[in-house]
């Protein structure tokens, strides 16, 4: 996964980084590179927690992605940036950040920085790219979004997984430090 932090593309606030994931080319029945942006939904902006809510919406199969809208309701309603919680998005769009728009949100994350560690709450990407009979549209988009994470915090990061996420996990140099609650731990190397 390829993290690009270019000084020369100038966005605004919401921009964290770009990352690369694979898209599928049906025409030659392989996956292209391409890049994608990973922002910050903010809760101050209506349009960016619209964009949430109507991906919740879209993504009816979506085992998280109504717990992260909720969260980012309640971090819109307390209008503070003191929260703990941020919502961050892996978007297929490349510019006009202000203007968030739903269908180009391939993934979601519910995060909580505490003393010690991130702690990844919810994430969730877009059910349509899930394994499947039919190759997804897109890959690598869960682990563009830790890849995004690990890079912008630098520090430990745990979570709570689900039994048929831990090889995803694990792929994604995370390991289970409590086998009994399925709680994952990645540690940045020194």
């Amino acid at each position: 996964m390829k993290i690009n932090q270019s000084p020369s593309i100038n966005f605004n606030a919401q921009f964290i980084n770009q990352v690369t994931i694979k898209r599928y080319n049906p025409d030659k029945n392989n996956y292209n590179s391409i890049p994608v942006s990973f922002v910050q939904i903010e809760a101050e902006n209506n349009n960016d927690i619209q964009a949430v809510k109507k991906t919740t919406k879209d993504w009816q199969n979506g085992m998280f992605s109504d717990k992260i809208c909720i969260a980012a309701e309640r971090i819109a309603e307390e209008k503070t940036n003191n929260s703990p919680v941020r919502i961050y998005a892996l978007t297929s769009q490349m510019k006009d950040f202000d203007n968030l728009r739903p269908d180009n949100i391939l993934g979601l994350v519910e995060t909580e920085n505490n003393k010690n560690a991130l702690e990844i709450n919810h994430l969730q990407v877009n059910p349509e790219f899930l394994p499947s009979i039919e190759p997804p549209k897109y890959r690598h988009v869960g682990s563009g979004i830790l890849d995004s994470l690990k890079n912008l915090y630098n520090k430990v990061i745990e979570l709570t997984s689900v039994y048929t996420a831990t090889n995803f996990y694990e792929k994604n140099g995370f390991e289970i430090f409590d086998i009994h609650k399925f709680r994952y731990r990645w540690i940045p190397k020194k």
